[in-house]
Protein backbone atom coordinates (compact mmCIF):
# COMPACT_ATOMS: atom_id res chain seq x y z
CA UNK A 1 0.00 0.00 0.00
CA UNK A 2 1.29 3.44 -0.90
CA UNK A 3 1.97 6.63 0.94
CA UNK A 4 2.19 9.76 -1.20
CA UNK A 5 5.98 9.77 -1.49
CA UNK A 6 6.41 6.12 -2.50
CA UNK A 7 3.52 6.45 -4.95
CA UNK A 8 5.01 9.46 -6.70
CA UNK A 9 8.56 8.09 -6.65
CA UNK A 10 7.51 4.85 -8.33
CA UNK A 11 5.46 6.60 -11.00
CA UNK A 12 8.26 9.05 -11.66
CA UNK A 13 10.45 6.08 -12.57
CA UNK A 14 7.74 4.42 -14.65
CA UNK A 15 6.43 7.48 -16.44
CA UNK A 16 8.34 6.83 -19.66
CA UNK A 17 6.78 3.34 -19.81
CA UNK A 18 3.32 4.80 -19.31
CA UNK A 19 3.97 7.53 -21.87
CA UNK A 20 4.25 4.82 -24.52
CA UNK A 21 0.64 3.91 -23.74
CA UNK A 22 -0.61 7.48 -24.02
CA UNK A 23 -3.22 7.91 -26.80
CA UNK A 24 -2.12 10.01 -29.76
CA UNK A 25 -4.96 12.47 -29.24
CA UNK A 26 -3.93 13.06 -25.64
CA UNK A 27 -0.48 14.66 -26.16
CA UNK A 28 0.45 14.74 -22.45
CA UNK A 29 -1.84 17.69 -21.88
CA UNK A 30 -1.32 17.89 -18.12
CA UNK A 31 2.44 17.34 -17.96
CA UNK A 32 4.33 14.72 -15.96
CA UNK A 33 4.22 16.35 -12.53
CA UNK A 34 0.51 17.11 -12.67
CA UNK A 35 -0.33 13.72 -14.20
CA UNK A 36 1.34 11.97 -11.27
CA UNK A 37 -0.35 14.30 -8.78
CA UNK A 38 -3.72 13.65 -10.41
CA UNK A 39 -3.06 9.90 -10.30
CA UNK A 40 -2.33 10.16 -6.56
CA UNK A 41 -5.60 11.96 -5.90
CA UNK A 42 -7.55 9.43 -7.94
CA UNK A 43 -5.81 6.51 -6.22
CA UNK A 44 -6.58 7.99 -2.78
CA UNK A 45 -10.23 8.60 -3.61
CA UNK A 46 -10.67 5.06 -4.94
CA UNK A 47 -8.94 3.55 -1.90
CA UNK A 48 -11.33 5.49 0.33
CA UNK A 49 -14.46 4.72 -1.68
CA UNK A 50 -17.53 5.48 0.42
CA UNK A 51 -19.25 2.19 -0.43
CA UNK A 52 -16.11 -0.01 -0.51
CA UNK A 53 -17.07 -1.05 -4.03
CA UNK A 54 -16.16 0.16 -7.52
CA UNK A 55 -17.96 -0.41 -10.81
CA UNK A 56 -16.42 -1.71 -14.03
CA UNK A 57 -18.14 -0.95 -17.33
CA UNK A 58 -18.22 1.09 -20.52
CA UNK A 59 -19.19 4.74 -20.97
CA UNK A 60 -22.89 3.93 -20.60
CA UNK A 61 -22.55 3.63 -16.82
CA UNK A 62 -21.44 7.27 -16.70
CA UNK A 63 -24.68 8.26 -18.42
CA UNK A 64 -27.00 6.55 -15.96
CA UNK A 65 -27.87 9.47 -13.72
CA UNK A 66 -30.05 7.44 -11.36
CA UNK A 67 -27.19 5.05 -10.66
CA UNK A 68 -24.69 7.87 -10.26
CA UNK A 69 -26.94 9.57 -7.71
CA UNK A 70 -27.02 6.35 -5.70
CA UNK A 71 -23.40 5.24 -5.81
CA UNK A 72 -21.51 8.36 -6.88
CA UNK A 73 -18.38 8.80 -8.97
CA UNK A 74 -14.65 8.41 -8.33
CA UNK A 75 -12.45 11.20 -9.64
CA UNK A 76 -9.72 13.71 -8.98
CA UNK A 77 -11.29 16.09 -11.53
CA UNK A 78 -14.77 14.78 -12.44
CA UNK A 79 -16.33 15.29 -15.84
CA UNK A 80 -19.47 17.42 -15.75
CA UNK A 81 -21.73 19.08 -18.26
CA UNK A 82 -23.34 22.53 -17.87
CA UNK A 83 -26.38 21.03 -16.15
CA UNK A 84 -24.16 19.53 -13.46
CA UNK A 85 -24.59 15.88 -14.41
CA UNK A 86 -21.53 13.69 -14.72
CA UNK A 87 -21.40 13.16 -18.47
CA UNK A 88 -19.43 14.66 -21.30
CA UNK A 89 -15.89 16.02 -21.62
CA UNK A 90 -15.64 19.57 -20.30
CA UNK A 91 -13.17 21.86 -18.50
CA UNK A 92 -11.80 20.80 -15.14
CA UNK A 93 -14.10 21.14 -12.20
CA UNK A 94 -13.85 20.94 -8.42
CA UNK A 95 -17.09 18.96 -8.13
CA UNK A 96 -17.29 17.36 -4.69
CA UNK A 97 -18.44 13.88 -5.70
CA UNK A 98 -15.04 12.16 -5.83
CA UNK A 99 -15.18 9.07 -3.60
CA UNK A 100 -18.10 7.22 -5.17
CA UNK A 101 -17.99 4.04 -7.21
CA UNK A 102 -17.99 4.91 -10.94
CA UNK A 103 -14.77 6.17 -12.50
CA UNK A 104 -15.57 9.55 -14.06
CA UNK A 105 -12.21 11.21 -14.53
CA UNK A 106 -11.42 13.81 -17.17
CA UNK A 107 -8.74 13.14 -19.77
CA UNK A 108 -8.72 9.39 -19.31
CA UNK A 109 -5.77 7.20 -20.31
CA UNK A 110 -4.15 4.05 -18.83
CA UNK A 111 -2.20 5.77 -16.04
CA UNK A 112 -5.16 7.28 -14.15
CA UNK A 113 -7.18 4.13 -14.84
CA UNK A 114 -4.46 1.97 -13.25
CA UNK A 115 -4.27 4.37 -10.29
CA UNK A 116 -8.03 4.05 -9.77
CA UNK A 117 -7.88 0.25 -9.92
CA UNK A 118 -4.92 -0.03 -7.53
CA UNK A 119 -6.66 2.33 -5.11
CA UNK A 120 -9.66 0.04 -4.99
CA UNK A 121 -7.48 -3.04 -4.64
CA UNK A 122 -5.48 -1.52 -1.77
CA UNK A 123 -8.78 -0.63 -0.13
CA UNK A 124 -9.92 -4.27 -0.58
CA UNK A 125 -13.02 -3.01 -2.35
CA UNK A 126 -15.34 -5.28 -4.28
CA UNK A 127 -15.47 -4.63 -8.02
CA UNK A 128 -18.86 -4.95 -9.74
CA UNK A 129 -19.06 -5.48 -13.48
CA UNK A 130 -22.12 -3.67 -14.81
CA UNK A 131 -23.23 -6.78 -16.65
CA UNK A 132 -24.74 -10.10 -15.65
CA UNK A 133 -23.12 -11.97 -18.52
CA UNK A 134 -19.52 -12.64 -19.46
CA UNK A 135 -18.27 -9.80 -21.69
CA UNK A 136 -17.64 -10.45 -25.38
CA UNK A 137 -14.09 -11.15 -26.46
CA UNK A 138 -13.73 -7.83 -28.26
CA UNK A 139 -14.53 -5.97 -25.03
CA UNK A 140 -11.59 -7.70 -23.38
CA UNK A 141 -8.96 -7.83 -26.10
CA UNK A 142 -7.98 -5.73 -29.12
CA UNK A 143 -6.93 -8.44 -31.58
CA UNK A 144 -5.63 -5.98 -34.19
CA UNK A 145 -3.25 -4.37 -31.69
CA UNK A 146 -2.57 -7.57 -29.70
CA UNK A 147 -3.29 -5.94 -26.34
CA UNK A 148 -6.05 -5.86 -23.73
CA UNK A 149 -8.83 -3.33 -23.95
CA UNK A 150 -9.70 -1.28 -20.87
CA UNK A 151 -11.92 -3.90 -19.28
CA UNK A 152 -9.43 -6.67 -20.05
CA UNK A 153 -6.68 -4.58 -18.50
CA UNK A 154 -8.75 -4.08 -15.35
CA UNK A 155 -9.54 -7.77 -15.04
CA UNK A 156 -5.87 -8.69 -15.48
CA UNK A 157 -5.07 -6.36 -12.60
CA UNK A 158 -7.71 -7.93 -10.38
CA UNK A 159 -6.64 -11.48 -11.16
CA UNK A 160 -2.94 -10.65 -10.69
CA UNK A 161 -3.58 -9.22 -7.24
CA UNK A 162 -5.62 -11.90 -5.56
CA UNK A 163 -9.17 -11.19 -6.72
CA UNK A 164 -11.58 -13.89 -7.87
CA UNK A 165 -15.14 -13.95 -9.08
CA UNK A 166 -17.71 -13.89 -6.28
CA UNK A 167 -20.48 -16.34 -7.05
CA UNK A 168 -23.98 -15.17 -6.13
CA UNK A 169 -27.52 -15.97 -7.19
CA UNK A 170 -28.41 -12.62 -8.78
CA UNK A 171 -25.75 -12.04 -11.44
CA UNK A 172 -28.35 -11.50 -14.15
CA UNK A 173 -29.76 -8.46 -12.30
CA UNK A 174 -26.89 -7.25 -10.15
CA UNK A 175 -23.91 -8.07 -12.35
CA UNK A 176 -20.71 -10.05 -11.94
CA UNK A 177 -18.74 -9.35 -8.76
CA UNK A 178 -15.05 -9.75 -7.94
CA UNK A 179 -13.71 -9.85 -4.40
CA UNK A 180 -10.29 -10.06 -2.71
CA UNK A 181 -9.33 -13.66 -1.96
CA UNK A 182 -5.68 -12.97 -1.07
CA UNK A 183 -5.20 -9.89 1.12
CA UNK A 184 -1.41 -9.91 0.89
CA UNK A 185 -1.44 -10.07 -2.93
CA UNK A 186 -3.89 -7.17 -2.97
CA UNK A 187 -2.12 -4.88 -0.51
CA UNK A 188 1.32 -5.65 -2.00
CA UNK A 189 0.22 -4.67 -5.52
CA UNK A 190 2.18 -1.94 -7.30
CA UNK A 191 2.30 -0.21 -10.67
CA UNK A 192 5.51 -2.11 -11.44
CA UNK A 193 3.85 -5.46 -10.78
CA UNK A 194 0.78 -4.37 -12.74
CA UNK A 195 2.80 -3.52 -15.85
CA UNK A 196 4.60 -6.86 -15.55
CA UNK A 197 1.30 -8.74 -15.23
CA UNK A 198 -0.01 -7.09 -18.39
CA UNK A 199 2.94 -8.49 -20.33
CA UNK A 200 2.13 -12.01 -19.10
CA UNK A 201 -1.25 -12.04 -20.85
CA UNK A 202 -0.88 -12.65 -24.56
CA UNK A 203 -4.49 -13.25 -25.56
CA UNK A 204 -8.11 -13.19 -24.56
CA UNK A 205 -8.17 -16.89 -23.65
CA UNK A 206 -6.13 -16.28 -20.50
CA UNK A 207 -8.50 -13.57 -19.31
CA UNK A 208 -11.56 -15.71 -20.00
CA UNK A 209 -10.05 -18.68 -18.15
CA UNK A 210 -9.79 -16.57 -15.01
CA UNK A 211 -13.14 -14.87 -15.58
CA UNK A 212 -15.11 -18.12 -15.68
CA UNK A 213 -13.30 -19.72 -12.74
CA UNK A 214 -16.00 -21.61 -10.84
CA UNK A 215 -14.28 -21.54 -7.45
CA UNK A 216 -16.73 -20.35 -4.82
CA UNK A 217 -15.91 -17.41 -2.60
CA UNK A 218 -17.92 -16.03 0.31
CA UNK A 219 -18.22 -12.27 0.32
CA UNK A 220 -18.37 -12.46 4.11
CA UNK A 221 -15.07 -14.32 4.48
CA UNK A 222 -11.94 -12.48 5.58
CA UNK A 223 -9.34 -12.62 2.81
CA UNK A 224 -6.36 -14.81 3.75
Amino acid sequence: MYDQQTFKTELDGLYSDYSKQMPRWYADRWGKTEEIDRAWKLYSNARNSQLSMLVLGDISIRQDNDMLKNIGTTAAYPMTNPSGTTTGRNPRTSASNKTGSVLNEQDWWPLPNDAWLLGGIHGLAQFHLASGTNPADDLLWDASASRPRVLGRELIGLFAFGYIRVRHDHEAKLGIVFGPNNKKAATDSTFTKYLFALKEYIGVAQIKAKLINTKDYSRFATPA
